[in-house]
């Protein structure tokens, strides 16, 4: 009998370990995502989606920006859970809306911008070291913290999407993101779809609340030629707390 309350409880755990995961994907496409498509995505059990709407040169991206408004269809979000994200990634030099390497004036003008369409939103700041970061880590550090404090201020927390390799890289091994900061999309294209395989702790993080474990996918049959990358989460976390939801302004009532 024993043996048996032994493995029920183990099978529930596993169960609840696996039951728990949901799909999402991020994107970064010069191509249009009607209504239509979301809503193909959101049948097929995507349950979050994860866009880009600021470039590396300091531009905004129109056609990521329209995409997400086109993801906003309010019977989407059951009021439980968050559906739509954004993402930016920094621009550091020659930059078109401001200093280079200022990450305070960055951050002012991306919310500046953003605000004629949104009116709430969750952001995630794209860390990746193929971009054109100092070599000076102390600089690079300097950067992110007044970028984030700066964000937080005019619009609370924020998250971090990178790797392990490219954190390392940019800021150092030992360096350690600041608590308005404490959410970890983890990029690792591993192919395995789970929160735990692989992940060792870096930059403060002990756990990801998202996994980026696939990219540059191109075979949904929602979006057809579409490249996304595939994440993974754990939808049953209430500790996963972006609960900003995008919210898109009428277009009758934006503001500048």
């Amino acid at each position: 009998m024993k043996s048996v309350i032994n493995y029920l409880v183990i099978f529930c755990l596993v169960y609840r370990t696996y039951a728990s995961l949901a799909s999402g994907i991020s994107f970064n496409t010069t191509k249009n995502i009607t209504p239509a498509k979301f809503q193909c995505l959101f049948n097929s059990n995507v349950e979050k989606f994860i866009g880009k709407v600021y470039n590396p040169d300091g531009t905004f991206d129109d056609i990521g920006i329209n995409n997400l408004i086109n993801e906003y269809i309010e019977d989407y979000d059951d009021g439980n859970y968050d559906i739509a994200h954004i993402y930016v990634t920094p621009c550091l030099v020659n930059c078109k809306n401001g200093p280079d390497f200022n990450g305070d004036e960055q951050a002012k003008a991306i919310v500046k911008g953003l605000k004629i369409y949104f009116e709430s939103y969750f952001m995630w700041i794209n860390i990746d070291r193929t971009q054109p970061w100092s070599a000076d880590q102390m600089k690079n550090r300097a950067f992110l913290t007044d970028f984030i404090n700066t964000f937080f201020d005019l619009n609370g927390f924020v998250g971090i999407m990178t790797s392990n390799n490219s954190w390392s890289t940019i800021f150092g091994a030992n360096f350690t993101v600041i608590d308005k900061a404490p959410f970890l999309l983890w990029i690792n294209w591993n192919g395995i779809r789970d929160l735990t395989t692989d992940f060792t702790q870096f930059g403060g993080w002990m756990a990801p609340n998202i996994h980026e474990y696939a990219g540059n996918v191109i075979t949904n049959s929602c979006i057809p030629g579409i490249s996304v990358n595939f994440l993974v989460f754990d939808n049953s976390n209430d500790n996963f707390a972006p609960k900003k939801v995008v919210k898109v302004r009428s277009k009758f009532n934006r503001s500048s």
